[in-house]
């Protein structure tokens, strides 16, 4: 069975690949040839939660599983099966390949949703995802980008600022991009 590290995940999978599988898969769950498990999590005493789902896909099928911990953090892994077989193929490192679905999927709600002729892009959210999910954005240049979020607190690893300057260093993201740690009701409707 091929085992497939974070790094060989970032090296192999672009975002604008990922964003065409994701139209692919989702028009195939739309046509009723692909399944989607939604997850389940199993909850431990000791504070640990094994999450898993499932999908097929053509001739394949595998499960994203991992297990987390407040106190210690989370494990990702996807196991690939052969779907005519059964036979394992792969095992992936799965925190990046998650991050990567994650973003391709608002990068393909993104590009079925916005106007052809729209020039802002709004972000609302701006906590440490914001950095990991906003590379879909970069595949859609809009002359301006406003990034709304709330303000710094224990929960939110990186500040607004920081999120948006990650975003900012993004391929094609050379505009304008705007923070506001409590939006008046004018900026959110602009």
């Amino acid at each position: 069975m091929l085992q497939v590290t974070e790094d060989q995940v970032r090296a192999l999978l672009p975002m604008r690949e990922c964003i065409l599988r994701m139209r692919s898969v989702f028009e195939e769950l739309r046509a009723g040839a692909a399944q989607n498990q939604p997850r389940r999590r199993l909850f431990l005493k000791t504070g640990a939660t094994l999450h898993s789902m499932a999908g097929a896909w053509g001739k394949y099928f595998g499960t994203k599983i991992y297990s987390a911990h407040p106190k210690f953090g989370a494990y990702f892994f996807f196991l690939l099966f052969d779907a005519e077989t059964a036979r394992p193929l792969a095992q992936f490192e799965a925190n990046y390949l998650g991050q990567i679905r994650t973003g391709a999927a608002s990068g393909y709600a993104t590009d079925i949703l916005a106007a052809k002729d729209a020039t802002t892009l709004a972000i609302i959210g701006s906590g440490f995802r914001l950095s990991r999910s906003s590379r879909p954005f970069a595949q859609f240049a809009r002359s301006k980008t406003s990034v709304f979020g709330a303000a710094k607190s224990p929960a939110v690893r990186s500040s607004p600022n920081e999120s948006a300057l990650k975003l900012a260093r993004l391929p094609r993201m050379r505009y304008e991009v705007r923070i506001s740690s409590r939006p008046r009701p004018r900026q959110r409707i602009q």
